[in-house]
């Protein structure tokens, strides 16, 4: 095999070498995580689509999917769109197709990581949205987290590795959230 030290600092590395997580004026309503599905208590949360209707979350902790039936219609809300351009918030390959074996992963490892598309992510304290390549925003919430005072236990919900549903109240009131903000800017909703 090889030694893992030494691939750790390479996919490090390549990871450094990705665009940067920069952040975005998009607005964010009081239920965003909630209607994305994610039910954590951290302070940072990425989000990603995979399928249709499926969305990836991770707050560097823990992971998860939620099917989240609004998905498209926030990424493509006049308020949201238009800070997203350019970003692709869906992995070219499927996670298990990009990287059959870890040595075809390390031969390739700054196309692999390219391939795992853009996610955007949530910090919940001062209500900001960040977005970049995923492997990128992992790295953030990595070393952003290592300074976080973790969450009492009595606020996790334990995710269970099936895909979650996410909130429907929650994902209505976060569309309304955003029609209102847009109605009140004077731009057009959907």
């Amino acid at each position: 095999m090889f030694e893992q030290d030494y691939d750790d600092e390479i996919v490090l590395l390549e990871t450094l070498l990705l665009d940067p997580v920069r952040q975005t004026r998009i607005p964010v309503a009081p239920c965003m995580e909630v209607a994305l599905g994610y039910r954590g208590a951290r302070r940072f949360v990425a989000f990603q689509t995979h399928r249709s209707e499926l969305v990836y979350w991770t707050d560097g902790v823990e992971d998860g999917w939620s099917v989240v039936t609004i998905w498209d219609q926030f990424v493509n809300h006049p308020l949201i769109a238009p800070h997203l351009r350019g970003y692709r918030l869906k992995p070219r390959l499927d996670h298990q197709e990009a990287y059959l074996t870890v040595e075809l992963f390390m031969k390739n490892i700054g196309r692999a990581l390219g391939q795992m598309g853009d996610s955007i992510a949530l910090d919940r304290k001062k209500r900001i949205v960040l977005a970049g390549p995923l492997p990128q925003v992992l790295l953030f919430i990595a070393v952003a987290g290592a300074f976080e005072e973790p969450p009492a236990l009595s606020e996790y919900e334990e995710p269970n590795g099936d895909p979650q549903m996410a909130d429907a109240a929650a994902q209505m009131e976060l569309l309304e959230w955003l029609d209102q903000r847009a109605m009140e800017l004077g731009i057009g909703t959907r």
